[in-house]
């Protein structure tokens, strides 16, 4: 069963998570820092996405980070 993968962009990092098959619980997978290179943090998520064997991405934004 393909599992849902969660991605949360906030303005300095994107938080990334993975829901278990069955979609009851989620586990944290890494924090990716993107600073001036987006293309660099995208590879990055792509890359620790690409092994959880996901079925979908659900995108959202995290919330407003502290200043």
């Amino acid at each position: 069963m393909k599992r849902t993968a969660a991605v949360d962009y906030g303005r300095r990092r994107i938080g990334l998570a993975v829901a278990d098959p069955l979609g009851i619980t989620v586990r944290g997978l890494d924090t990716v820092e993107h600073g001036a290179s987006l293309e660099e943090a995208a590879r990055r998520v792509a890359a620790a996405l690409a092994s959880e064997e996901g079925g979908r991405i659900l995108v959202g934004l995290a919330p407003d980070e502290p200043e």
